[in-house]
């Protein structure tokens, strides 16, 4: 048969037709980039308060109050760490009376 077929668009239309295409899949991103990195910063911000709080509490403390450390409800994640630093608290009380 040996029929060639020429197709041809106009350059005009396949550029709006990218520029629409573009648009549509970059433009939510943009939009959404800006209400992701705020829900992001609330819940990391969320996630560490309690890490944040045992910061303060320790930081607030006179040097000689060797009283354990006592976090409400403290995450699991935590719990190992007020464990531990409640510890050395116990061990630093018990040599300093021995010193007296």
């Amino acid at each position: 048969d040996g029929t060639a077929y020429i197709v041809a668009e106009r350059a005009d239309l396949r550029h709006t037709v990218a520029e629409n295409v573009v648009l549509e899949s970059v433009l939510p991103l943009l939009l959404w980039l800006p209400v992701s990195a705020v829900l992001v910063w609330l819940l990391v911000g969320w996630g560490l308060r309690p890490l944040y709080d045992l910061s303060r509490q320790i930081n607030a403390r006179r040097s000689d109050d060797l009283a354990p450390v006592a976090l409400h409800n403290p995450p699991a994640e935590l719990r190992q760490l007020i464990e531990s630093t409640n510890s050395l608290l116990a061990r630093l009380a018990a040599a300093f009376e021995r010193e007296k």
